[in-house]
C-alpha cells in the first residue's frame, strides 16, 4: 500500500507508516519505514509496542523498546505499561516489576493501570496454580 502511494506521487509520512505498522508484518513495515527515510516518532514506537503487547510478543516488544531507547526517545507511561503487560502475559513477573521500578528511576509516573496489570496477572497466575 505504501509503495502504491509513493508510485502515485503521494509520499507516505509517519502517520501513514504508523497505521500500517500497527497491523500485520509490523517489523517489516517498521524497517521499511526507516529504509524510506521516514523515521519513527514517539507515536510509532508506542503503537508498535502496544501491538506486540497485545500479541504477547516479548521479543518484538523488546526489539522496538531497544530501538526506541537507542534512538533517543524517552518512553512514556503508556509504553512502560505496555511493556509490563508483555512480561505479565509471559508470567515474567520479575521483569515486569523491573520495568515498574525503571519508571520511577526515569521519573515516569506510575498509575493504577500499571499496578493493576501486574496485580491482576499475579492473581490470575496464583488462581491458575491453585486450580491445577
Amino acid at each position: 500500500m505504501l509503495d502504491e502511494m509513493a508510485g502515485k506521487g503521494c509520499h507516505p509520512d509517519e502517520a501513514n507508516h504508523g497505521t500500517i505498522v500497527s497491523g500485520r508484518g509490523a517489523l517489516d513495515a517498521f524497517n521499511n519505514m526507516k529504509r524510506n527515510a521516514c523515521f519513527p516518532n514517539a507515536l510509532s514506537y508506542s503503537t508498535l509496542i502496544d501491538g506486540f503487547s497485545k500479541a504477547g510478543d516479548q521479543d518484538g516488544a523488546m526489539f522496538i523498546w531497544n530501538d526506541m531507547i537507542t534512538s533517543g526517545f524517552k518512553p512514556n507511561i503508556v509504553v512502560y505499561t505496555n511493556m509490563v503487560d508483555v512480561f505479565c502475559k509471559k508470567m515474567m513477573f520479575d521483569l515486569a516489576e523491573n520495568f515498574i521500578d525503571k519508571m520511577l528511576m526515569d521519573n515516569c509516573p506510575r498509575n493504577t493501570v500499571t499496578f493493576n496489570m501486574l496485580i491482576g496477572s499475579l492473581c490470575d497466575w496464583r488462581v491458575g496454580r491453585a486450580m491445577g
